[in-house]
Formats: C-alpha cells, sequence, structure tokens
C-alpha cells in the first residue's frame, strides 16, 4: 500500500502542477496585461509550489521506508488544500489520500521475534529419586 500511496501521491502532485499552470493563465492573467488579480497570482504560485513539493514527496514516499516524508506529504496536502484555488485543491485530496494510503503500508525493516528463545536452558530435575538428569526447557 505504501507504493500505491506514493504514487497516487506522486500523479497527484503532476495533476497539481498542471492545475496551478491553468490557474495562473486563468486568474492570473499570464495570457493578457489587462486585468491582472493579485490573488489568483498567488493562489496560483502557491499550488505550484506546493504541487512540485507533493511530487517529490510522494516519489521520496516510494523510495525510501523512512514515514517522515509521508507525514510531511499529509501536512502539505492539508496545507494544499486549504490555501489553493479548486482545482489544486483537488489534486491535494487525492494526494492527501495517497498520503493516508501510504501511512498503511508495510515497512521493509525487520522486527525483533519474541517467539522461542535462542539458548536453551538446563534444568536439572529428578526422575523416581535415582539420579538428576538435565533436561532442555
Amino acid at each position: 500500500m505504501r507504493k500505491a500511496g506514493g504514487r497516487l501521491a506522486l500523479f497527484a502532485g503532476l495533476y497539481g502542477v498542471v492545475a496551478a499552470i491553468i490557474t495562473l493563465i486563468v486568474l492570473g492573467g499570464l495570457g493578457s496585461s489587462a486585468s491582472v488579480d493579485p490573488k489568483g497570482v498567488l493562489l496560483g504560485w502557491v499550488g505550484l509550489g506546493l504541487s512540485l513539493m507533493i511530487s517529490i514527496l510522494g516519489a521520496a514516499t516510494i523510495l525510501t521506508s523512512s514515514q517522515g516524508p509521508v507525514f510531511l506529504l499529509l501536512l502539505l496536502a492539508l496545507m494544499g488544500a486549504v490555501i489553493s484555488e479548486t482545482l489544486v485543491s483537488l489534486c491535494m485530496a487525492a494526494a492527501f489520500f495517497g498520503g493516508l494510503l501510504a501511512t498503511g503500508g508495510r515497512v521493509s525493516i525487520p522486527l525483533p521475534s519474541y517467539g522461542k528463545p535462542t539458548t536453551r536452558i538446563r534444568i536439572p530435575i529428578d526422575y523416581d529419586g535415582k539420579k538428576l538428569r538435565s533436561r532442555s526447557v
């Protein structure tokens, strides 16, 4: 699930870059110099930066076994969903879902086993009062 969540976040970040460029063209007035909305320009650049960071963190989630990039991905996706414009917010929601998938993934680090002990313990016991013998436990 970790790799699937990382891939989803990676593609959501890439689609977020496209959505941020659309925001810059439409709301930011990059196509025309007549009407430029400063808020639209700010939303476009913030969405572009967050989308690039989301795609980088999605790739880092796929490649590493650490949980740090996953939690940073979740934090940036929430921040992008709140701050950015509607198209970018939809991509950030997909990135957040990918981050949730990545938190449930298995990490390929061997865990210590708490099963049988590795050394055998010898305990002397008495059978029928004859002589002491040792038995493995």
